[in-house]
């Protein structure tokens, strides 16, 4: 059987959720592949939906299901290393990414007393060309005005 990771998301957060990535085969895609890390520990959990066991305690069940168990465990450790690798795979790209932005010079401004700077406002005067916003309250509009009607959703029991 072979299969393609693809869809690998990177999460940034403090909790164990690190990621989650898709797994294509020939005979279709399966999504919910969380990868997990906790004290220097990575970790696949394979796609799960939860439910209440008898107690009212939410439990977790494996929705991708094998005819031979040992045959699937050994499938799914596969597809867990693959998944495992596509996410640190990312996880380098999205690095090498950031670190290109790094290496960039930074922006410095001539200024000798950094703390006194204030950047400076735009002032326009009123002879620029730009074109004026026009109020609501204006009533120089010349286009015919539409009338209401119930299909605009308007309450229109004032007009009449």
């Amino acid at each position: 059987m072979a299969w393609e990771v693809t869809g690998v998301k990177i999460f940034r957060s403090d909790s164990a959720l690190k990621g989650e990535a898709s797994v294509r085969t020939s005979w279709g895609l399966i999504t919910g592949f969380k990868v997990m890390k906790k004290d220097d520990k990575i970790w696949v959990n394979a796609p799960q939906v939860p439910y209440k066991d008898k107690d009212g305690n939410t439990k977790y069940k494996y929705i991708v299901k094998f005819n031979d168990e040992g045959k699937g465990a050994e499938i799914l450790k596969q597809i867990s290393e693959d998944v495992i690798k596509a996410y640190k795979e990312e996880v380098r790209k999205q690095k090498d990414e950031n670190s290109d932005d790094d290496d960039r010079p930074k922006k410095r401004r001539d200024d000798d007393n950094d703390d006194d700077y204030k950047p400076k406002k735009k002032s326009y005067d009123d002879d620029d060309d730009r074109p004026k916003k026009k109020r609501d309250d204006d009533d120089s509009d010349d286009r015919p005005k539409k009338k209401k009607s119930y299909d605009d959703g308007i309450d229109i029991s004032d007009d009449f």
